[in-house]
């Protein structure tokens, strides 16, 4: 905004001479009392915004001004002052202005960019009125990567996922209740985010596996667009991709892992004569051969309930019993899949670490000859509350529970650890071994079994990850060339919405992701010795929590609550099992905490629980 005659009035040490006031200058006590230099009222009609300002400003790069909309845009919208020229509203990174992002009656605020519309210019708009706030220039770095906004059920918590209809689940976005998706993009010290999807239309996922949890994504396809996806993989969040979550031996001339993952081969040799899988090598195995990794030490390192475990097997004797994989701790105890003289499969599964208290040496029913290809796997399936073991996609045996295998020290394949050397090697072929942090097939339904080695690059085979130190998601999309280098990734404008549960023919259950990634449970009553779950569903184990309480349901005296500690009595609350990505449950004790006066202890009280993702 400028004068016709510059003053000095600002550097005068005395009065000031009237004949240094330009005539323009009665204008400014005006414009400043009024706020009319720099915010007015819209009296255009839609997608074509129009004001007028007093003074009238000097339209250059870095002017900004705001105006109250009297109508929602439809299509790309322009605004001009003063009858000038209507110079287009675009979004912080240069892209158009999205339908329905500025709705009747939203305070706009917006500052002309010289450099749009290939040095035309433009206006630039500083933040997405229909949004709630949402930046255009970007949002801080604490809540990229989420959902920002959408529509909440009765009980104020989002519902951007429901159960939709039959094997597909509903994205719940309109026009009333946008759902705001916010990409990480790595894009600043700053920590701005330019890319985000701004979706006002209902859709649904693709068919999701039957009998599973899925873990549901959007990718970014346009400002007002989202391409809905599925996988069974759950997603890594944190500084360093964990190699351990996952493992591919493919023993195709090789003992590489294709995540990386280090084997220790002791004896293994590889053949392409009569390969079980066409065109490949399998594993050799002498009876005296085996591979071992010492890294891998849960099932459950990806955060997830069930697990896979499978092999390529070909037994060339059994004229001993032998084992084709273990996972197992150093008193011999974990998870053995073997096969015994009968041509039976042996199943040993613990989750005490100190016996075999899940399944000890169960056999099953098919009889395996000498020879011959066999497809083993081992899943749990943590919807049923079962394990299952197939041979060649048949249902072989069913372990009913709902307990988990216990950690270990070592992972075996071709053979299997007594407690003090290692023992029932394995005779003859295997290929393919595999550890997925997911059950592939789950309820007994017998499959088919795969006809090729796995691809770690295939969709919803391994796990994305996001790294949370430079806030980019990848996807796998190659197998690490050796031990210790991680698998090739590609970045992906991905983010994860929520979960699904899925029974034979529906969805059952949908954990909808907290906006933001912030949960706030309400102050609820307590009482000592109460035990207290509550579902943040942030998607993360990686997250902060504080505990608060009051004397009321309306929040008298709220204060923060004491953590755990003893006195003459135990006093406070702790974290209680479970504590996982989408689950917090807290345990009080006699005393649940300090009255507010100071000095004396409670036994009941009202508590508020606080979850805030930790990236």
């Amino acid at each position: 905004m400028t004068w016709s005659t510059p003053n000095t009035f600002a550097t005068q040490s005395g009065n000031v001479p009237a004949s240094q006031l330009d005539t323009n200058f009665s204008y400014v006590p005006t414009a400043i009392q009024q706020n009319s230099a720099v915010y007015a009222v819209d009296t255009g009609i839609t997608n074509a915004y129009a004001i007028s300002l007093t003074p009238s400003p000097t339209i250059q790069d870095g002017v900004g001004v705001k105006f109250r909309a009297s109508s929602t845009n439809t299509s790309q919208p322009t605004l001009s002052i003063n009858g000038g020229t209507a110079y287009n509203i675009y979004l912080a990174n240069g892209g158009a202005c999205p339908a329905s992002a500025i709705p009747s009656g939203a305070t706009v605020d917006v500052v002309f960019n010289g450099t749009f519309n290939n040095g035309a210019g433009g206006w630039e708009l500083l933040y997405l009125p229909s949004a709630g706030g949402v930046t255009a220039s970007g949002l801080p770095a604490s809540i990229r990567q989420t959902v920002q906004s959408g529509p909440v059920n009765s009980s104020g918590q989002p519902s951007h996922v429901t159960t939709g209809s039959g094997l597909l689940p509903g994205f719940n976005a309109s026009s009333t209740s946008p759902v705001v998706i916010t990409y990480a993009n790595n894009s600043g010290a700053s920590g701005q985010v330019d890319i985000y999807t701004y979706s006002t239309s209902a859709a649904s996922w693709s068919a999701v596996p039957s009998n599973n949890t899925s873990f549901l994504y959007g990718v970014y396809a346009s400002p007002t667009l989202v391409s809905l996806g599925s996988t069974l993989a759950p997603p890594q969040y944190g500084y360093t991709y964990n190699q351990t979550a996952q493992s591919s031996l493919t023993l195709n001339n090789i003992s590489t892992d294709d995540f990386g993952n280090t084997w220790t081969n002791s004896g293994v040799t590889f053949t392409n004569s009569s390969p079980m899988y066409p065109g490949t090598y399998m594993g050799v195995f002498n009876g005296a051969a085996y591979l071992k990794n010492t890294s891998i030490t849960s099932l459950y390192a990806a955060g997830n309930s069930g697990f896979t475990l499978r092999v390529q097997s070909k037994a060339g004797s059994l004229t001993a019993a032998e084992f084709a994989f273990t996972a197992q701790n150093a008193a011999n105890y974990g998870t053995a899949v073997g096969v015994n003289t009968s041509g039976k499969t042996t199943l040993f599964l613990s989750s005490t670490g100190t016996s075999w208290d899940v399944a000890n040496g169960t056999t099953g029913t098919a009889t395996l000859a000498a020879n011959t290809a066999y497809n083993l796997e081992l899943t749990q399936d943590p919807v049923a509350g079962k394990y299952y073991l197939y041979v060649n996609g048949v249902l072989d045996q069913t372990v009913v529970s709902t307990a988990k295998i216990c950690s270990f020290t070592m992972l075996l394949v071709g053979t299997s650890w007594n407690g003090s050397t290692y023992a029932a090697y394995w005779t003859g072929n295997l290929q393919g071994f595999e550890f997925l942090p997911y059950c592939l097939h789950p309820a007994g339904v017998t499959f088919t079994p795969q006809t090729s080695l796995s691809n770690v690059a295939a969709p919803g085979y391994s796990s994305d990850w996001f790294n949370t130190e430079t806030y980019v998601m990848y996807t796998v999309s190659g197998a690490s060339s050796a031990a210790g280098t991680n698998p090739s990734f590609t970045q992906v404008y991905r983010c994860y919405l929520g979960e699904c549960i899925t029974g034979s023919s529906s969805v059952t259950s949908v954990s909808p992701y907290a906006y933001n990634g912030r949960y706030d449970s309400g102050l609820f009553p307590v009482s000592a010795n109460g035990l207290y779950s509550k579902n943040h569903n942030l998607g993360s184990a990686a997250f902060n929590m504080d505990n608060t309480m009051a004397d009321d349901a309306n929040g008298l005296n709220e204060r923060w609550g004491l953590q755990y500690y003893y006195v003459s009595a135990s006093v406070g609350w702790y974290p209680n099992t479970p504590l996982n990505r989408n689950t917090i449950t807290l345990q009080y004790a006699t005393y649940v905490g300090a009255a507010a006066s100071g000095g004396s202890t409670i036994t009941s009280a009202y508590a508020r629980i606080r979850v805030r993702r930790a990236f």
